[in-house]
């Protein structure tokens, strides 16, 4: 029977993670993601999915990230009732992130509509606190190294990756007996000897890899070391008495500079400044780490003090609500002010941006990717000025990048990962970068396994799995 794999997202763009592996009259989709960044690739969430919803039969979820799980409450609102597959952690964090997901599309939504900045009538958002609740309904919930099927047709097994907690590859059987072919999902591929999460596992022998380019043409910065240079860019902003703006994803990368202020403080490197972080998601996920230390690497188990804080520096504050939030900006410096979105397109940093970006004292760090056409990335490519909300602000605040805390692998980590597995796939179709950086990446690959099939598709290709 023949087995074949469509691209449903995340072709030429890092975000919108959807890949449906079809055979005989059974199917999976394997991630359900978001599109993220500019206006014409968000619009295609709008867009109907390429099938009806309710013709596929299963869903698995690699992480929790929104690129790869935002797009749930939609395809459940269309008409899917199936069950959704995740990992134990994956499932907690997605009890926080999609309600929280769902309540910034309706607070930006009614934001639009009170400020008639709506391009339409009226702003809508994608989906709503309901659709939220349906879509949770379907979890299922698996143990990593635990096999589970799906029907006749389908088995999987969930493996560490690192890059967030819970998140893993999904190694996927398809058919029986001879017919049997063996697909392999990367997920977003984590780093190794970072602190807090443990490091990839080795990947299973598979006769197909589906794998993530984000870094597919960079490598991270080794020296100096991340830690040491946030320490730099804490220090100026004591001696300059500003503030210190970090956008952060609020899964992962928030936790980590976290855990980054906390251990420079105890050695004494920073000042114990005020610590804010705005993003009721984000206070959500961190206080959620606590409930899953099998993840937890070495490292962190050895640092863990004797009243289990490793996520709270010394003057650390939570902001929920918006009033608290808006009283963020009347504050002197020195201060730390953490809050999403990452890439700065949508949440409470635009806000802070917004009163902060003109005042020279003020320093706006980025730690994590930028993809092409956000905000984030026009402000990095041109730091003279901002587009937010209808207007174009002149920055007179410093910019600053650091990459080395990134969750995604570079090139060089990603390849040590694949060349883990016990045989040269047959095919390796490579997605989840943007379309410059895929072929550079595929030659680096080709390099790595020449032996095998480097294809890089598009949305709605469609390939014969042999």
């Amino acid at each position: 029977m023949e087995t074949s794999i469509r691209f449903f997202g995340a072709c030429g763009t890092v975000t919108g993670s959807r890949f449906l592996v079809e055979h005989a009259d059974d199917n999976i989709l394997i991630d359900c993601g978001l599109f993220q960044g500019p206006r014409e690739i968000r619009q295609l969430n709008r867009d109907p999915f390429p099938i009806p919803p309710a013709d596929i039969n299963h869903v698995a979820i690699t992480h929790a990230h929104i690129d790869h799980s935002g797009y749930l409450p939609r395809l459940v609102r269309q008409g899917f009732d199936g069950k959704i597959h995740a990992t134990c952690a994956t499932s907690d964090l997605l009890q926080i992130l999609l309600p929280d997901a769902a309540m910034i599309q309706e607070e930006d939504a009614a934001y639009y509509n009170r400020k008639k900045l709506s391009r339409h009538k009226k702003a809508l958002p994608l989906y709503n606190s309901l659709d939220v609740k349906r879509a949770l309904a379907h979890i299922q919930e698996h143990k990593p190294e635990e096999p589970f099927k799906l029907g006749e047709n389908f088995q999987i097994v969930y493996h560490t990756i690192g890059h967030i907690l819970g998140a893993s590859m999904i190694y996927l059987k398809v058919g029986r007996g001879e017919d049997q072919k063996d697909i392999l999902f990367s997920g977003d591929i984590g780093r190794y000897g970072v602190p807090i999460l443990k490091d990839p596992v080795p990947p299973p022998q598979a006769d197909c890899l589906v794998i993530e380019s984000t870094y597919g043409d960079r490598l991270h910065t080794r020296e100096p070391s991340p830690r040491e240079q946030l320490a730099e860019v804490v220090n100026r902003i004591y001696e300059n008495k500003g503030v210190l703006l970090i956008p952060s994803f609020a899964v992962g990368r928030t936790q980590n500079i976290l855990y980054h202020l906390r251990v420079l403080e105890e050695e004494g490197t920073i000042p114990e400044l005020p610590v804010f972080v705005d993003s009721p998601m984000a206070i959500s996920v961190t206080n959620l780490y606590y409930n899953h230390p099998e993840h937890f690497d070495v490292e962190l188990v050895e640092y863990i003090s004797e009243d289990g804080e490793f996520l709270t520096p010394k003057n650390f504050h939570m902001t929920r609500s918006p009033a608290e939030s808006r009283k963020l900006n009347h504050r002197d410096g020195p201060i730390i002010i953490i809050s999403a979105s990452g890439m700065l397109t949508g949440g409470r940093i635009r806000h802070h941006l917004y009163h902060h970006i003109q005042d020279p004292s003020t320093e706006l760090l980025f730690v994590g990717y930028q993809a092409h056409g956000t905000r984030g990335r026009n402000l990095i490519e041109n730091p003279d000025t901002i587009h937010i909300f209808k207007q174009e602000v002149k920055v007179r605040a410093r910019i600053t990048q650091i990459n080395g805390f990134s969750a995604h692998a570079d090139y060089e980590e990603m390849l040590k990962w694949a060349s883990g597995m016990p045989k040269r796939p047959k095919r390796i179709f490579i997605v989840h970068g943007e379309e410059d950086v895929r072929p550079i990446w595929a030659k680096k690959l080709q390099k790595q396994f020449p032996d095998s099939e480097i294809l890089i598709p598009e949305i709605e290709d469609s390939f014969a799995i042999d």
